[in-house]
Order: C-alpha cells, then sequence, then structure tokens
C-alpha cells in the first residue's frame, strides 16, 4: 500500500527546490510563490478602505471578488 504509493511519487520529478527549506516544486512559478513565506512579501488588497495581505495573488485575486460582488450590491448613491 504505502510503499508502493512513495515508489509513485518518486516518479514525478519536482525539479524546482527552494534553498532555504529544501521544499520541491514541479513549477518554477510555484517556488516563486513559496519564496514570499521566506522573504514576507505580500499582495496587499487596494481596495479602499481594506488592505488586507495575502502571501499568494490567487488568494488576493478570490479576496478581491467579494469587494466586486459587495460593490454591485450597493445602491449607487452609497458608492
Amino acid at each position: 500500500g504505502s510503499d508502493r504509493l512513495r515508489e509513485h511519487k518518486k516518479e514525478h520529478k519536482k525539479p524546482h527546490i527552494c534553498e532555504l527549506c529544501r521544499r520541491e516544486f514541479k513549477r518554477w512559478h510555484n517556488l516563486q510563490e513559496h519564496m514570499r513565506i521566506h522573504t514576507g512579501a505580500v499582495y496587499q488588497c487596494q481596495f479602499p478602505g481594506c488592505g488586507r495581505n495575502f502571501q499568494r495573488s490567487y488568494d488576493l485575486q478570490g479576496h478581491m471578488g467579494i469587494h466586486r460582488r459587495l460593490r454591485r450590491l450597493q445602491p449607487a448613491n452609497q458608492l
């Protein structure tokens, strides 16, 4: 069972390795996103009055969807 799974995982190469923690990634851009953990760099929401920070651009994009949906629901005189 688990031995076979472990061997199967070895077949999938992850050539991009973090020099700081040795974590391995299949794709270069995933390593780049991961490096933000070590550098402290963040993606910040630019929506007025928000300013939340996210480690991944994907998470910021999802968060911005909330602002867009809320904005569509507000009456025009409250924007």
